[in-house]
């Protein structure tokens, strides 16, 4: 029941920030880099106070970048969807570095299962 609601709270998020946003000043970045801190903190198991705060920052500045990207293509799909690959990839080597080989594994695995719900979907 924990991961159903992790899952519905992260893709209403993504809702809110794919479809109700047409502006940066649209969507509140630092709520959503929270809820997505507040995922990896409910399914990493000891991740520290400096971790979180370190990770929160990554997933913020990633949240902006992501809203960039969006925000200046021109619509483009495929060029938003290569920068957000390159984005999500960039925010899961800077949180490795954050993060123990064992804890990267877990957020590995959420990753994988956030992924996997999506397709189910």
């Amino acid at each position: 029941m924990k991961t159903l609601k992790s899952y519905l709270s992260i893709g209403l998020a993504f809702i809110a920030l794919n479809v109700s946003a047409s502006k940066k000043s649209d969507i509140d970045v630092q709520k959503f880099a929270e809820i997505q801190t507040g995922n990896i903190m409910s399914h990493v198991k000891g991740v520290n106070s400096d971790q979180e705060n370190k990770i929160f920052l990554v997933e913020q500045a990633s949240d902006n970048a992501l809203l960039d990207a969006r925000n200046n293509n021109n619509g483009n799909s495929d060029a938003i969807r290569i920068k957000m690959n390159s984005i999500r990839a960039d925010r899961d080597t800077k949180i490795k570095a954050i993060l123990s080989a064992d804890q990267f594994v877990q957020y590995q695995k959420m990753q994988e299962e956030l992924a996997a719900a999506r397709i189910a979907k």
